[in-house]
């Protein structure tokens, strides 16, 4: 009789079965299998107490955009609908068309820009306000009052990079409300198509 011998192996894969098998389990039986990486493995309720205004009804764009041209693009001003204060942590758009790259968010006061620049130019380019040359406020808590707009408003910076047939839209904020976090989503869309380029008599 021949003894047989284990293969090392196909026991260790055995074992990596099982352990994915009993975590699958755990998951299964608790609330933690749903937790999100991006906000630290905590699970965050859906919010409902925040509007975008006109913003999130309308659409702002260009279809006169040039490979390598970097625009600011403005997500929502955030208001509060609900009674109770609340503190914005970020925002973000959820869907990015191949052809855009957005490289970072900054906060700006539209008091400060002087109104909501929906889509820029980097630089000032044609003229247009340069968000650039004014303070970012991203490092600070944006709160808001209960039952009032933001004074400020999260803006994307995006740089074409191939042609684009679809566009920026959907726009996610996280918040703290009475203790609680939340994150609520609220449409937005922003077009930016290559296009014949303006000139600076445009």
């Amino acid at each position: 009789m021949t003894a047989s011998t284990a293969d090392p192996a196909s026991s260790s894969r055995t074992n990596q079965r099982r352990l994915l098998l009993a975590c699958l389990t755990v998951c299964l039986l608790s609330a933690g299998c749903s937790s999100n990486p991006a906000t630290g493995g905590k699970d965050l309720t859906q919010g409902h107490a925040l509007d975008g205004g006109m913003q999130s009804t309308g659409r702002a764009g260009t279809e006169n955009a040039q490979l390598g041209e970097v625009f600011w693009a403005a997500l929502p001003l955030p208001s509060n609908t609900s009674r109770d204060p609340l503190t914005i942590s970020k925002a973000r758009f959820t869907t990015i068309p191949k052809g855009l790259k957005v490289s970072e968010y900054k906060v700006f006061d539209v008091n400060e820009v002087g109104g909501v620049i929906y889509l820029a130019y980097s630089g000032g380019k044609y003229g247009t306000r340069n968000p650039e040359k004014y303070r970012d406020h991203s490092s600070e808590p944006l709160k808001v009052k209960g039952r009032t707009s933001s004074h400020y408003y999260y803006a994307a910076k995006v740089t074409v990079t191939g042609p684009v047939k679809t566009d920026l839209e959907g726009c996610r904020y996280w918040y703290e409300q009475k203790g609680r976090e939340y994150r609520q989503d609220v449409p937005c869309q922003t077009t930016i198509r290559l296009g014949p380029p303006l000139t600076e008599d445009n």
